[in-house]
């Protein structure tokens, strides 16, 4: 959450450079694509975060390709 809040601050200065000269231009929404098509809304949407608990307590990452049952580690 802190890094969308980041992204908005950068946003807006960069906006304001020359007093806004920049404005219209890179003020498409980047943030919230669900689609190819243009969001409906013309802000950045944060995105669903999912968060996981591993059932054994044990920290750490696993890389499996769908469609297999193999995976690392």
């Amino acid at each position: 959450m802190t890094l969308f809040a980041e992204d908005a601050a950068i946003t807006e200065r960069y906006h304001n450079i020359k007093g806004g000269k920049w404005r219209p231009v890179m003020n498409q929404v980047h943030l919230g694509y669900t689609s190819w098509n243009d969001p409906v809304t013309n802000t950045n949407v944060m995105p669903a975060l999912n968060y996981v608990a591993d059932p054994e307590g044990v920290q750490g990452i696993g890389v499996a390709v769908q469609g297999s049952a193999a995976s690392y580690p």
